[in-house]
C-alpha cells in the first residue's frame, strides 16, 4: 500500500508525488466529489483529462487532486512511477480511485462501486493495462469536448446504449462481445471480437449514430496469415462478418454502426488502411474510420466520425 509519511514540522516543501503525507486541512467540495466520480467512472485518468472534463484550469485542478491523493480519496498507481524518475520526463500524473474515495461514493451513490481494497488493486495494475485505459480515456475526453460545443447534441455512453438494447443483450455478462463466422482458406472460422469502447452521438431530433472503438497502441500485429493468432486484421474480418450477419440489429437494435480505429501515428494508420483494403470487400470498407492519436487533440472528432 502507499506509504504515509509526516512532513517535518515547520518546514515548507513540495509534497512528494508518490508518497502520501499528512494532508493540509481542506474542505471537500462538490467539484472534488465530481473529480472522484470521474476517476471512478474511467478507472484511470490523467490530471489533464480531469481538467478538461471539469472545464477548470489545470493548475487549480492539480492542487485539488494533490489534496485528494494525500487524503486518500484518490490514488497514484505505481506503474507510472518510471515517468518521474530522473530523466523520465514530466507527464501528467495518472489518478485512480482510492479507498476513501470509494467509501465516499458508496455512501453518496450506493453500492455501484465495488467495496474492495482499491489501493492494492491499483498497485497490481500493470503499465500496459493503465496505458490502454488512458488511450480509451483520450477518445472519451475528445468526444465530450466536441459534443459540448454542439448545443442539443449528446454523447451516449455504453451504459446508456445498453438501455436501448433488447433485454437478452442487457442480461449478458459481456454484452459487447460478438462472435461471427467467416470463410477463410476454404474453411469456416468463428471469430470473437469485443470493442474497447462503445458510444453514440445523439442529435437534437433524438436520432443517434452508434460507434465501436478500437484503440490500437501499436503492440498488436496489423496483419497475420494465421487467424488463430491475434491481429488487427482478425478484428476487421470479425466486425465485417458481424455486420454482414446483422448482429448489430439482433443484439442492439441498431440500423447501422461504424468502427472507429485510433492508432499511434500516421504511418501505422496507413498500414491499417492498406490491410483493410487488402482483406475487406470494397462494399464493407466504409464500416471503418481510421485516425491517429494526434487527431484527438487537434481535430473535431464528432466532425471526423460524421464524414
Amino acid at each position: 500500500m502507499t506509504t504515509i509519511a509526516p512532513s517535518p514540522h515547520g518546514i515548507s516543501r513540495r509534497k512528494r508525488r508518490f508518497v502520501r503525507e499528512i494532508p493540509s486541512p481542506f474542505q471537500l467540495t462538490e467539484r472534488d466529489i465530481t473529480m472522484v466520480r470521474l476517476v471512478a467512472r474511467h478507472r484511470f485518468l490523467r490530471s489533464t483529462h480531469i481538467s478538461e472534463l471539469c472545464q477548470a484550469p489545470h493548475k487549480k485542478v492539480c492542487a485539488r487532486l494533490t489534496s485528494l491523493f494525500h487524503d486518500g480519496y484518490l490514488d497514484r498507481p505505481r506503474a507510472q512511477f518510471d515517468h518521474y524518475r530522473e530523466g523520465g520526463g514530466s507527464s501528467p500524473i495518472v489518478y485512480a480511485l482510492g479507498n476513501r474515495g470509494a467509501q465516499l461514493l458508496i455512501e453518496r451513490d450506493g453500492p455501484e462501486i465495488a467495496d474492495v481494497d482499491w489501493a492494492r488493486k491499483n498497485d497490481l495494475a500493470g503499465r500496459q493495462f493503465i496505458q490502454h485505459t488512458l488511450a480509451v480515456a483520450d477518445v472519451r475526453v475528445a468526444l465530450h469536448r466536441a459534443v459540448r460545443e454542439r448545443p442539443g447534441f449528446q454523447l451516449l455512453e455504453p451504459e446508456q446504449l445498453l438501455e436501448t438494447a433488447p433485454p437478452e443483450t442487457q442480461r449478458r455478462d459481456r454484452p459487447w462481445a460478438w462472435r461471427a463466422k467467416i470463410h477463410h482458406n476454404d474453411a469456416t472460422i468463428e471469430l470473437g471480437v469485443a470493442p474497447d469502447y462503445a458510444f453514440a452521438i445523439q442529435y437534437p431530433d433524438g436520432r443517434f449514430r452508434a460507434f465501436l472503438v478500437e484503440c490500437d497502441r501499436g503492440t498488436m500485429p496489423v496483419n497475420r496469415s494465421n487467424l488463430t493468432q491475434t491481429s488487427l486484421k482478425r478484428k476487421f474480418l470479425a466486425y465485417t462478418a458481424a455486420k454482414r450477419a446483422n448482429l448489430h440489429q439482433r443484439h442492439f437494435g441498431w440500423k447501422a454502426f461504424r468502427v472507429l480505429v485510433i492508432t499511434t501515428n500516421q504511418l501505422r494508420a496507413d498500414n491499417v488502411l492498406a490491410t483493410i483494403r487488402q482483406n475487406v470487400h470494397e462494399h464493407g470498407r466504409g464500416l471503418f474510420l481510421i485516425a491517429d492519436r494526434q487527431c484527438l487533440a487537434t481535430v473535431d472528432i464528432v466532425k471526423r466520425v460524421e464524414t
